[in-house]
């Protein structure tokens, strides 16, 4: 029989064994604990647990050299974990999902999960129904992730985006932003090492009906918006611009179905173009990012080429500002 000094220490340690949820699909969205510093964790004082003499004294236990001093720390980081997986599956589950079927999926233990449950409900993060005991995500939980997404800067999300797409196709990109009647360009980024390139200015605001960039920031509107928007006589750069809302709809409806919009010599003779919308987390367009060239460069399959670049990389500049992308309708 063990020492009652050793049976105490050994009881306490087997109390502060983790369990392992291996294979959860949540897992990779925080480092392994053993990655993170163990500076990082707060002190043993800053968190209000007594030192291990004193504990020692109180239990009957005598203090042990090299015993592990981050266990409380360790511990307190799984719980978060946890919680942060329970509140992910509920966030995933909009019809509600109640306690069995949390504790089933994480693969956790049915009290613990209900008690991270209660935690998460008294921080108005998660409401349970009162009749099908179900949780689902609560309002708060919406409004704070709102509040996140609507302060994301569209130019700081977009230009290394938009430096990594130049380099790609060596051209300069440039950056606009929808305006409720408009849009006007904000944001270059690249040149060409050809030399042959074709650069708007900031400040600018293209037309709606002549410019890849003001079709892909209008791409989503309806015809009744476009008619109010715009004069039933266009104004007409070139001998290729659109002249009738008649024709740009059918313009921005054949868009849609392939993500982006171009303009081929539409507002300047020898300069041809394609842009694609950015949406916000809200389904709404705030702004398109696009590339001209000279059109004797850019022949059909060179400008469709750039489309379809262009418009994945909207797509990505869309899913950072927490948007869906538009993937044609």
């Amino acid at each position: 029989m063990l020492p009652k000094a050793q049976q105490c220490c050994k009881n306490r340690s087997s109390q502060t064994k983790l369990l392992s949820r291996k294979g959860s699909r949540f897992m990779s969205l925080t480092p392994p604990l053993d990655r993170i510093p163990v500076a990082a964790a707060p002190s043993a004082t800053a968190l209000g647990i007594r030192g291990s003499a004193e504990l020692g004294a109180r239990s009957g236990c005598r203090k042990i050299e090299g015993m592990n001093t981050t266990t409380t720390a360790v511990k307190q980081s799984g719980a978060l974990h946890t919680g942060l997986d329970v509140l992910e599956v509920v966030s995933a589950n909009s019809s509600g999902i109640g306690v069995t079927n949390i504790a089933a999926e994480l693969g956790a233990d049915k009290g613990n999960i209900h008690r991270v449950l209660r935690s998460l409900a008294d921080r108005g993060y998660v409401e349970q129904d009162e009749h099908t005991k179900l949780f689902f995500p609560s309002g708060s939980l919406f409004r704070m992730a709102g509040t996140l997404l609507r302060q994301q800067n569209l130019a700081v999300v977009a230009i290394p985006f938009m430096r990594a797409l130049s380099e790609e196709l060596d051209a300069p990109v440039h950056l606009a932003r929808r305006l409720s009647r408009g849009g006007v360009y904000i944001a270059r980024e690249g040149s060409s090492k050809s030399g042959a390139s074709v650069e708007t200015e900031i400040g600018v605001q293209p037309p709606i009906h002549a410019s890849a960039t003001g079709k892909a920031l209008f791409l989503l509107a309806t015809p009744e918006e476009l008619n109010d928007l715009l004069p039933g006589d266009l104004e007409r750069f070139t001998d290729r611009t659109i002249s009738t809302l008649d024709g740009l709809w059918d313009e921005i409806s054949s868009a849609r179905r392939i993500g982006y919009t171009s303009d081929r010599e539409e507002l300047n003779i020898g300069v041809s173009c394609v842009a694609a919308p950015i949406l916000d987390y809200s389904g709404a367009v705030v702004g398109s990012i696009g590339i001209s060239g000279l059109a004797v460069v850019l022949a059909d399959g060179a400008l469709d080429h750039r489309g379809r670049r262009v418009s994945e990389v909207a797509a990505l500049i869309t899913e950072r500002l927490g948007g869906k992308p538009l993937r044609g309708t």
